[in-house]
């Protein structure tokens, strides 16, 4: 947590989680997208001229994928991550097991109004990922997409044994 996050103590944990309820990756993504959408091809194409390979890559991915994402934006890149945050501060020691449980569901339900299936959500968590790093994406993009393929296809993965629709309350 300390190397990805920043997070240090209990009082870090608990101001990320209001940066991912805030807006988090959503809200970058969002303005970026609005702004490049815009632009006429040529416009754009200079635009990326001017910039590093991370930050040309996260407004290629706004550009392709801000109007076909719509009100979901990265909704579900943040809140798996909030999710998993929830575990690990757990574990560290940061939350109590109720408080990460009442955390957990609070972005499940997120996550189930957002979105109509597993599959949705992994296609959009993957969208987030390579929004958030091209470099992480290079280094282990193929891997994650093919984690994404075997929850989607093994029968006895928990996206095929669990129902989407699953009761949350």
């Amino acid at each position: 947590m300390e190397t990805w996050w920043n997070i240090r103590s209990r009082e870090d944990l608990l101001n990320t989680f209001t940066w991912l309820d805030d807006g988090g990756h959503r809200q970058e993504f969002s303005a970026l997208g609005e702004r490049v959408s815009q632009l006429e091809p040529e416009e754009f194409n200079k635009l990326l001229t001017h910039l590093d390979a991370e930050k040309a890559n996260s407004l290629l991915i706004a550009r392709r994928y801000y109007q076909k994402l719509g009100e979901q934006s990265l909704v579900g890149w943040d809140y798996a991550r909030y999710i998993s945050l929830c575990r690990w501060g757990y574990v560290a020691g940061y939350l109590s097991e109720d408080e990460a449980w009442q955390r957990i569901i609070y972005a499940a339900r997120i996550l189930q109004r957002t979105f109509g299936s597993w599959r949705e959500l992994g296609e959009n968590y993957l969208i987030g990922r390579e929004f958030w790093s091209l470099a992480q994406t290079q280094k282990d993009g193929q891997a994650m997409r093919a984690a994404y393929e075997r929850l989607l296809s093994n029968s006895s993965s928990p996206w095929n044994r669990i129902s989407w629709t699953l009761n949350l309350e």
